[in-house]
């Protein structure tokens, strides 16, 4: 079997609409704004990510909103919808889709964290040759990435999580080891939920190189002191 196939990497994407994103960015920067800089990392996400070793699958929130994905550079065929009742139920779903089309180890990622390349979702595939589950702290107490090989994945780690709280690591981790789950725990990373946020991931002169369009947009909305 060719080796991309063996590894998918998923992708959550918010519809990038007014409403629909970013709306804690939209209360410092306006609802235009805060989607056109959510649509400018979107951008670099997808051409930061890309490799050979893995194929990539982009899920949507809203399907009827797909059309603005494929403006973004996103192939329609790769564009699913996001399916349950909360997040938890929706990232389970995607993963145990990958896992019935044959794929043997999936990662899961946002589409907010600026600090994501290629380069360190292979470090995350490699790790879960070892490792049942991987998982990528972010800062705000929540993660940016999880994974699991085929014959490791556990739904439950999904299950019973308030969402958007500083809990949900902790929690996540909890439940993996109350399943006898060997977890792997990658870098902290930041994503971008507001104007602070914002500010620090600008202002990272190590992270500028991979935001072209993210920086690009900044010029055009001059609204942080």
């Amino acid at each position: 079997m060719d080796g991309s196939r063996d590894k998918r990497l998923i992708v959550f994407i918010k519809a990038p609409v007014i409403g629909k994103a970013k709306t804690r960015l939209a209360s410092s920067l306006g609802h235009s704004p805060a989607i056109a800089l959510y649509k400018a990392m979107i951008t670099d996400l997808i051409r930061n990510i890309q490799h050979n070793q893995y194929t990539i699958m982009y899920y949507l929130d809203d399907i009827r909103y797909g059309e603005a994905l494929t403006k973004l550079g996103i192939d329609k065929k790769n564009i699913r919808v996001q399916t349950g009742i909360d997040l938890g139920e929706k990232m389970s779903n995607a993963m145990d889709e990958s896992f019935r089309e044959k794929a043997c180890s999936v990662l899961l990622i946002g589409s907010d964290i600026p600090y994501l390349d290629s380069s360190l979702m292979i470090h995350y595939f490699t790790h879960l040759r070892k490792f049942d589950m991987a998982i990528g702290p972010a800062y705000d107490g929540g993660y940016y990435c999880i994974g699991f090989r085929n014959t490791t994945f556990h739904s439950a780690v999904f299950k019973e999580i308030t969402w958007s709280t500083p809990d949900v690591f902790k929690t996540t981790l909890a439940k993996a080891k109350k399943s006898h789950i060997q977890v792997y725990e990658g870098p902290y990373c930041r994503d971008i939920d507001t104007i602070e946020d914002l500010q620090l991931v600008v202002e990272d002169n190590t992270l500028q190189p991979k935001i072209p369009d993210l920086l690009q947009e900044m010029e055009k909305y001059r609204k942080i002191d």
